[in-house]
């Protein structure tokens, strides 16, 4: 199987300005995902999609391919992964570079356990799942039977009054994306337009150092974990 490693990393961000090469404890934000995805045995190749020269010079400092420069009407911050991936997709196929599937990291995400990528690449494969993506298991209390949302004036439940009424011990594990680890085929992707669809499958993400960084808040608690994380690692 031919998997395309795909790192998108525009270079303006509103919630912390120039995020991607801010130093995180002495080192740029997106060498963190750039050396997890090099350790990898699994990916074909790496790319990184970026509008940036700044960024550009770091990656390719570090050996990573840099096809293109993404072009200004991808980079806003409206712009959705999916079309980011669709445009790496269709520029390679048509430069002769075809693949069967695309692993999406994101550098908003630092902190990726040793072994992770490779880990839901072969899951992904082995299962012939149409996606895969890292979650966290989502605490009962938090279970979407018991979530509340607003409908006017009246809050609802968000599955039904009967899912609402089940007890805990009668509600199926529940979990939310942690953003870490994408896998999908590249033919769903072209099809549904979507990074996530069809069959699904997971990888549990039990690391002690989720963050995701979007604003000036994430960004000081991602500092605070850098050491540790950087200790751990070694």
């Amino acid at each position: 199987m031919r998997v395309l490693g795909i790192i998108p990393a525009r270079g303006g961000s509103k919630g912390v300005p120039g995020k991607n090469i801010k130093k995180l404890n002495g080192i740029p934000l997106i060498k963190y995902t750039l050396n997890s995805a090099l350790e990898c045995t699994h990916l074909t190749k790496l790319i990184v999609s970026t509008d940036s020269e700044a960024i550009a010079e770091v990656c390719t400092k570090m050996g990573v391919d840099l096809p293109f420069l993404r072009p200004a009407y991808l980079s806003g911050d409206r712009i959705k992964s999916v079309s980011v991936v669709q445009h790496a997709i269709k520029y390679l196929s048509e430069i002769g570079e075809n693949y069967d599937a695309i692993c999406l990291l994101q550098p908003t995400y630092p902190f990726r356990r040793r072994g992770l990528i490779d880990d839901c690449i072969k899951v992904f494969s082995e299962q012939d799942f149409d996606c895969l993506v890292t979650v966290l298991k989502l605490p009962h209390q938090y279970h979407p039977a018991w979530v509340l949302v607003e409908n006017y004036a009246n809050i609802l439940p968000a599955l039904g009054w009967r899912k609402f009424a089940l007890r805990r011990q009668d509600l199926h594990n529940a979990y939310y994306r942690d953003g870490a680890v994408y896998v999908s085929k590249v033919t769903g992707i072209i099809k549904n337009k979507r990074l996530v669809f069809g069959s699904v499958g997971k990888i549990i993400n039990e690391s002690k150092y989720y963050t995701n960084i979007d604003s000036e808040t994430d960004w000081i608690i991602a500092e605070k974990m850098a050491l540790s994380w950087s200790a751990d690692n070694g």
